[in-house]
C-alpha cells in the first residue's frame, strides 16, 4: 500500500460511515413514525366516536351544530395528520435505500 493511497482510503471510510449513519437515521425515523402511526390510529378511533356521539346529542338537542362542526373538524385534522405520518413512513423506508446507493436520480 502506497502512502498516496491513504487519502482515498480515508475518504472511502468516511463515505461508508456517512452511509451507515444515514441508514441508522432512516431506520430510527421509520420506527418513530411507526409508533406515531399506532398512536394516531387510536386518536382517529376516539375522534370518530366523538363525532358519532355529538351527532347523537345533536339529534336530542343536547349539542349545538357548532359542537358537531368542531368535532368533525378535529377528526379531519387528525386524518390529514395521519396521511402525513404515512408519507413520512414511506420516506423513511426509501431513505436508507438511497443512502446505500439504490434508486434513481
Amino acid at each position: 500500500m502506497l502512502h498516496n493511497d491513504f487519502p482515498a482510503i480515508i475518504q472511502g471510510q468516511q463515505t461508508l460511515l456517512g452511509a451507515g449513519r444515514e441508514v441508522s437515521n432512516g431506520l430510527y425515523a421509520y420506527q418513530t413514525v411507526g409508533q406515531k402511526v399506532a398512536i394516531r390510529t387510536n386518536q382517529l378511533v376516539a375522534l370518530q366516536r366523538a363525532v358519532d356521539f355529538t351527532r347523537e346529542l345533536l339529534k336530542y338537542s343536547s349539542a349545538t351544530y357548532t359542537d358537531m362542526l368542531t368535532s368533525q373538524q378535529s377528526l379531519r385534522a387528525a386524518q390529514f395528520s395521519s396521511v402525513n405520518d404515512c408519507l413520512r413512513q414511506l420516506q423513511a423506508t426509501t431513505d436508507p435505500h438511497h443512502a446505500l446507493g439504490g434508486g434513481w436520480r
